[in-house]
This record gives C-alpha cells, structure tokens and sequence, in this order.
C-alpha cells in the first residue's frame, strides 16, 4: 500500500469519523500509547538466503522382502520410532525355527563331547594309576592322553558351533523385527520410494524423510560482515521468511570457509528451532546481520506493529483520532523495531494497546501509565 493509498483512506475515514462522532457514535477507544524515537543502535544490514532442513534421510530396508504395509503418506508428519511400512516376515519366521532347532542339535551335542571328555579323563587317569604299578605300557598312557586331548578338542568344537548357532538365532531374530520399519527421526515424509506388493531388497529405500524442526537458514553474507559474526559467542540473528511474514531468530553455528569468488559472499547457517512448523525448506529467507559500530535510527515499539496483506502498518494519536501510516521494518533491537515511513517522526505516539480491532479515524482515550513490561522512557532525538 502506497503513502497515496494511506493518506487518502485517512482523510476519507476521518470526514466519516467526524460524521459519527457529531450523530453520537461509539465511544472513544481506551488506548495506550509508546513514543517513536531516535535511538544509538548497532546497524544491521539485510542479506538473503534459504531454509534447508537439518536432516534428509532415505529410510531403507534392512532386509530382502516384499512390502505388505505402508503406514505413511507423502506430508505425513512422523515422530521418532513410528512404524511406516511392515514387510514380509513368513520366511524370517521359518529361518527362525530352522536356526533354533540346529541350536537345540548343538547344545545336544555339547552334552555328548562333554561326556566323552569325562571318560576320556577317567580313562587317562586309571591308566596312569596302572603304569605305576607296571601293569600297562607307557604306550597305552599316551594312547588316553591323545584320547583325552582329541575329545577336549572335540568339545570345543561342538561349544564353538553352539555359538555360531547363537548368532544365527540372534540374527534370525533381528530380521524380523527389522520386517517392522520405523522412522529414525521426527520429520515430514517428503516422498514414498515404495508400495504394498512390491519387492524390496536390502538398502532399497521405502520413504524420504526431512526434519525440518529445527530447520536451519543459510545466508549469503558479504565478506566484510562476516567479522561481527565472529565476535563473542555463537551470536544471534534475525531471519524473515517474507512470503509469509514470519520472523524468528537463531544462532550462528557455522560459517562455511568457502565462499563465492566472484560476489564474495560465504554460506553462514543460522539453526532455528521451528517448533510451529511454519517455516518450510526451499522458502526464499532475509537475513538481519550485525555489522559492528553504530548509527542513530528512528525506533518504535514492536506491539504498535500490525499487519495485512498490504503489509505492516502502526496507528498513531492523530489529533484525538486514530491515523493509520505504513512501516517498513529493518530490524528488531531489544522489544523495539527499526523503522523507516514518511509518516512517523520522533516523538509521535503510537498506539501499543487497543489496536487490535482500530480502525483509521476511531475517537481515543489515551490511558496514563506505561504499559506492562514497558521499557522506561527515552528523550526523542531530532
């Protein structure tokens, strides 16, 4: 909306105003005021950017089967360990048996090498008892020593491949319930790689998930600002999604060391944390930096702000009445905006409580006392 557009709707809303007010209209609104004023502030500059989401990941299958569920659509928002497709598990099911009955064989046979390796000793020990007493030759000693070692040996065996029958049990296991697929984060199904009835094989993906809270917002920022980025600890910026209107604010936690050679901007991600959702990867973003130093600006509450289609707008004490001028908001310092309009000037008071259902024109009742977690009052720069 155009200065023209504002003030023409003001003259026109404030001769209706007046025609109201003369008829015994409604009655003034009860308001609170906040004054404009210049301010000493660190300048910021806007640079621009993209969400990209903090995690893409193609949830695949660990296992050879074929597809007999899929809980989960493209959109689908899902949370960590959600099931979003089943397969198959009939032939897991009988490698199960089968590897659980040739454990039960090997145990078995454990019973009997230890039973061998018991009389195999018994027999090594009497024979030993028999060559003191001259009975039996050395011979025979070490014929049951090598019976003995060969059943312990024997033993061992029959042990190790109880084992390896263990594993074979464990994994058995393990591929059923990896028949189950389940979402490893909490994120948004951005597409469906796989269908009911179809085959997959091990790796093969079923679903592509982003996580998207947070989110995280890279940056375009020219060299010579990269500066106030680094100073202190992980400091904080403004980011504007301006299609939709949305702000938010984040850290800095990289500054990518490459950058462009021929524009001298380098990626900077800003993590945000997104817990309505509202900010989506690919949405064109703005980008609020510090730049280090500082600059007089013109500053207004932030709850004077409002806004439509048209844009951001603020209502000021016009004279009694409510007068409507447009903003154009550069960035936020503590609970107060930067601003620029040909319209607001230092020392205008501009409404900050009971604006929400205004309109241009409305007779006011300006309320003493500052508003609850009011910041105290500065002088006005010129």
């Amino acid at each position: 909306m155009t200065l023209r557009h504002f003030l023409t709707a003001s003259a026109l809303t404030l001769v209706v105003s007046a025609q109201a007010i003369a008829q015994g209209g409604p009655p003034p609104a009860r308001v609170r005021v906040d004054a404009a004023r210049m301010e000493t502030v660190e300048p910021m500059r806007r640079v621009t950017g993209e969400l990209v989401p903090t995690r893409r990941s193609s949830v695949a299958s660990k296992r050879d089967a074929q597809v007999i569920e899929v809980l989960v659509d493209r959109g689908d928002t899902i949370e960590a360990g959600q099931i979003i497709a089943r397969l198959d598990a009939e032939l897991a099911m009988i490698d199960l048996q089968r590897a659980e009955a040739d454990l039960k064989a090997a145990e078995a046979l454990i019973a009997v090498r230890k039973a061998e390796t018991l009389r195999a000793e018994r027999d090594l020990a009497r024979t030993r008892v028999m060559l003191q007493d001259n009975a039996v030759f050395q011979t025979e000693v070490e014929d049951r020593e090598t019976d003995f070692a060969a059943a312990q040996a024997r033993l061992r065996q029959a042990e190790a491949e109880a084992a390896s029958s263990r594993a074979t049990v464990a994994d058995a296991r393990k591929a059923i319930e990896d028949m189950v697929v389940v979402a490893p984060y909490t994120g948004q199904v951005v597409d469906k790689l796989t269908e009911v009835g179809q085959w997959v094989r091990e790796g093969d993906g079923v679903i592509e998930i982003i996580e998207v809270a947070p989110i995280d917002a890279w940056l375009d920022v020219p060299e010579q600002y990269l500066p106030a980025l680094r100073n202190g600890s992980s400091p904080t910026v403004q980011i504007l999604a301006e299609a939709t209107g949305h702000t938010t604010s984040g850290k800095v936690t990289a500054i990518l060391a490459q950058g462009d050679a021929l524009g001298r901007k380098f990626p900077v991600r800003v993590r945000l944390e997104n817990t309505d959702g509202a900010l989506l990867p690919g949405m064109s973003i703005v980008g609020v930096v510090p730049t280090g130093g500082s600059e007089e600006a013109l500053t207004i509450h932030k709850d004077a702000v409002l806004r439509n289609a048209a844009g951001a707008f603020v209502y000021f004490d016009g004279g009694g009445v409510a007068t409507v001028a447009p903003v154009e908001i550069q960035y936020a310092v503590g609970n107060r905006f930067v601003i620029r309009s040909p319209m607001i000037r230092p020392g205008t008071s501009l409404i900050i409580e009971g604006n929400e259902r205004m309109y241009p024109g409305q007779p006011l009742m300006i309320l003493s006392g500052a508003p609850e977690n009011a910041p105290a009052p500065e002088a006005a720069g010129t």
